[in-house]
């Protein structure tokens, strides 16, 4: 057994100046009343009895005092807050929710404030040595370590407010989960705020840990708010544009106005493309590439019901620069380097300019250091396609992504192999300067049909592409997903995926902005952090039984 709101010492105390005064009281003269004697033979001890100057009388109602010392004790023994489970070793880990939604306002207070005052009330109450408290917004970190002084939290928390992030309740507790206790003495978790957890997460815990949620302020539903912004290839497939993908959830369309920016000039938006629910997406085509910061802003006019949360009314992302694609053509023969220069034509990433020197790519003849499309003949190249890629990537997958990247996989190769009388090979080698060269007997149509196929104009185009380095855009982002797959390739790592060029922020989580408090509800603890029946409840319920049954006695005359 163990106390968490008094030490021993100060229980100790406190018992001893309570039986002292309590005996003091017994010995108190209290109030004489009228009494009238009958006959003299008693007259001395009513004398006695009746003298105005003592202030003590002698002791003599030791049931009383008992009785009246043990309801005190009872109680003083309440207020310590005795509980069994903090004394057999049970580690507490105090979960302080620091994601965006917590910055909702609450009356004149907000979430996160409710949630430092509960988690403040419950560090008074858990043993220092077998407490820590972590802080849970954009990334999980120990404020207060086990055995720190927990003074040390005001000053810690002190000016900190909610990242501008999802949620990481529900990781933090996951990772606890799986690294154990260590010590087999069971950990109680309690969490300050309304992330949900998920029910695959409460079921990873082990037999002697249990979870509650604080009690706070009801979680006010009914946000709206940005929660998704992406760009995509435009599907008009005109160079120097994106298109570009926002969704909102919560509200209704009468509530709020979606208002774009780009650079800080007003740009016209698209119209809903689609609803699901409470969701929203919006389509704008076209939007040009150039560099410029795009806002989307939710004008609610003061209306909407997501007042008390501004987070997720404002999302920018920088979007990507798109310039054309400089080539120079040099070097070919007069009918191949005509339909070499009508493709490039008709491509609107590209403009055809003079000379190497003022190329991004060039085609045909020098490359002056320059990347490079070329077209060796077979008897100079063993293989039919050959890439020389950047030095710092394998060999192997390099090859692997030209596949897609080049338009390979729309090459006939079979048909090919079979009209020049050989087999086909793709290779690849590391390069100071990135190079795509393709046999010229390929383009020969005396002997294929490869310039008049729809495979011709695909390879050009990629290949032009590849070799300028274009960056590939991000389809979709939403902060707390993942990306999607591309069709062409498996997921690149989420590091290649957030790039500087599509740098996005504010960008809330839909439990954040439409918070779902449904289902995700856990056991909630007394203000004090601890459940309503433990061990120093049963003791006050005690103490109250002890003081009813000592005024049965007093009534039934049996105790004075």
């Amino acid at each position: 057994m163990t106390f968490t709101a008094l030490s021993g010492s100060a229980l100790l105390g406190g018992l001893v100046a309570t039986a002292a005064v309590l005996y003091a009281l017994q010995r108190l003269r209290v109030r004489h009343e009228s009494r009238t004697v009958v006959t003299s033979l008693f007259w001395r001890e009513a004398t006695e009895e009746t003298r105005a100057r003592s202030l003590f009388e002698r002791f003599r109602h030791p049931l009383a005092y008992a009785m009246a010392l043990l309801c005190a004790g009872l109680m003083l023994l309440g207020a310590g807050r005795l509980d069994a489970d903090r004394y057999e070793g049970l580690r507490h880990v105090l979960l302080l929710d620091a994601s965006a939604g917590m910055a909702r306002t609450v009356g004149e207070t907000t979430r996160f404030a409710q949630a430092q005052a509960a988690l403040a009330a419950e560090l008074e109450q858990s043993p220092r040595d077998r407490t820590e408290v972590l802080w849970c917004g954009e990334h999980v970190r120990t404020i207060l370590a086990p055995g720190e002084d927990r003074a040390l939290l005001g000053p810690r928390l002190a000016g900190r407010n909610p990242d501008l992030a999802p949620g990481t309740l529900d990781r933090a507790l996951r990772s606890r989960a799986s690294m154990g206790d260590g010590e087999g003495a069971g950990r109680r978790f309690v969490l300050f705020g309304d992330t949900p957890v998920a029910p695959s997460t409460l079921a990873a815990l082990g037999a002697d840990e249990r979870v509650e949620r604080a009690a706070l302020a009801p979680v006010i539903d009914g946000g709206v708010g940005i929660t998704a912004m992406g760009v995509s290839e435009p599907a008009s497939g005109r160079w120097g544009m994106v298109d570009l993908f926002i969704e909102t959830r919560g509200g209704s369309t009468s509530l709020f106005d979606l208002i774009l920016t780009l650079d800080g000039e007003r740009f016209e938006r698209g119209v809903v493309i689609g609803t699901d629910g409470d969701r929203r997406g919006f389509l704008i085509s076209d939007v040009p590439a150039a560099g410029a910061l795009l806002e989307a802003r939710l004008d609610t006019a003061g209306e909407a019901a997501d007042g008390d949360l501004v987070a997720d009314d404002v999302a920018s992302i920088r979007l990507p620069s798109r310039p054309p694609i400089r080539v120079a053509v040099d070097g070919l023969a007069p009918a191949f380097g005509a339909a070499v220069r009508a493709v490039l034509a008709a491509d609107t990433a590209v403009e055809l300019v003079e000379g190497a020197g003022e190329a991004d790519v060039v085609v045909g003849g020098a490359s002056a250091g320059r990347p490079s499309l070329r077209f060796p003949s077979s008897t100079d190249q063993e293989e039919a396609i050959l890439i020389g890629h950047d030095r710092e990537e394998d060999s192997n997958s390099a090859l692997a992504s030209a596949v897609g990247e080049l338009g390979l996989d729309r090459v006939d190769a079979s048909a090919l192999a079979e009209s020049l009388g050989r087999p086909l090979a793709v290779g690849a080698l590391p390069s100071d300067v990135r190079s795509v060269a393709i046999w010229s007997d390929l383009m020969d149509p005396s002997r294929t049909s490869f310039l008049e196929s729809r495979a011709f104009p695909v390879l050009v185009g990629r290949s032009i592409r590849w070799l300028a380095a274009v960056p590939d855009l991000t389809p979709y982002r939403a902060i707390g997903r993942l990306e999607p797959t591309a069709l062409d390739g498996a997921r690149s790592s989420l590091a290649a995926m957030v790039t500087v060029d599509l740098d996005a922020a504010s960008l809330l989580d839909p439990a954040t902005t439409a918070p779902v408090t449904a289902g995700v509800s856990l056991a909630e603890p007394s203000p004090e952090g601890a459940g309503p029946w433990r061990l120093y409840t049963w003791v006050l319920l005690l103490a109250l039984a002890a003081l009813s049954a000592e005024w049965a006695l007093f009534q039934r005359g049996r105790m004075p």
